[in-house]
């Protein structure tokens, strides 16, 4: 339960300041998806670097019980498919991301973003503000 909340409050933390930043520097963004190529260096280092994250987070955290942990372990899958995919199919994917990041997509991905981080971020920190007990892990 610990690494749940944990990682409730990374993920919360990141999703919200991922949103605050892309509303405020939209053009940055979108200047980057649309300046990527299928081909670059960069996006494989990318790749292979949220394909390792997306392996970590799988196996530490897979719970498929039905709360609000399972959108951790959601979040965690889709980071290694969407890695995986990279990897095997960048063009495909470029094209997807540069659709995804032109018009009204880009601000319902920021709406998205914002009310999966305010909720992670509620199960993250309310359970540690309303634990009368500590928890002390000991590998």
């Amino acid at each position: 339960m610990l690494l749940s909340v944990v990682l409730a409050q990374i993920f919360g933390i990141y999703f919200l300041l991922m949103a605050i930043v892309m509303v405020t520097q939209p053009r940055r963004f979108k200047d980057l998806v649309s300046h990527l190529q299928s081909d670059n260096n960069a996006v494989f280092l990318a790749s292979l670097l949220s394909c390792f994250l997306g392996i970590t987070l799988v196996v530490v955290h897979t719970y498929w019980a039905w709360n609000w942990r399972l959108l951790i372990t959601c979040i965690a899958w889709l980071t290694l498919i969407k890695s995986l995919l990279w990897l095997a199919m960048p063009d495909f994917m470029l094209s997807l991301a540069q659709k995804m990041y032109s018009g009204k997509a880009y601000y319902v991905g920021i709406v998205i973003m914002t009310i999966i981080g305010i909720f992670l971020l509620y199960h993250g920190y309310n359970f540690m503000l309303n634990s009368s007990t500590v928890v002390i892990e000991v590998s």
